[in-house]
């Protein structure tokens, strides 16, 4: 992890996790032997080995899914908890969900978007019981997404507010 420093309050810790066998290998999730153990093909993405496809068919996977349940790993994406009493004004206004509106432990689908209010990409916002929001964007939009927030959250910013953890 890279300290660093958000614009104003305490410092924040930031960073990317990452499981790697090796300098020029492929990073590899927490799940990676499960993965692999369960049959996934595996697939290069934004530097990560990630499975694309299991033993079974999309529409098998589907269909399971839509009768049970399946998880998704996110360990490869960027995942941030934003703290401060402004953190539901901050990140609304980076994002065209109604943030304020979550009850603890709910999430949902949004998009942050720039100034004209163009999509600059999606994510998952969730209002924890533990008085902060956890936002998990895609690993592809990783520095992009952060340097977004990071800007954003700069002293004198509009939008300025809330204290953020990347990791």
């Amino acid at each position: 992890l890279v300290p660093r420093h958000l614009g104003f309050g305490e410092p924040t810790v930031c960073g990317k996790r990452g499981y790697a066998t090796g300098q020029d290998s492929l990073k590899q999730t927490p799940l990676y032997d499960f993965h692999r153990h369960h049959g996934g093909k595996m697939v290069t993405f934004a530097g990560w080995s990630l499975p694309v496809q299991y033993t079974h068919s999309h529409l098998e996977s589907h269909l399971h899914t839509r009768q049970h349940c399946s998880l998704f790993d996110v360990s490869h994406m960027l995942q941030s908890k934003v703290f401060g009493r402004d953190r539901v004004k901050f990140l609304e206004s980076l994002v065209v969900g109604d943030i304020a509106e979550l009850k603890p432990d709910q999430g949902t689908l949004s998009l942050f978007t720039n100034e004209k209010g163009g999509i600059i990409d999606d994510l998952i916002v969730t209002s924890t019981s533990e008085q902060h929001l956890y936002v998990v964007s895609n690993a592809g939009c990783m520095d992009k997404d952060l340097a977004l927030m990071q800007v954003c959250f700069q002293p004198g910013s509009p939008q300025g507010g809330g204290n953020t953890r990347n990791r």
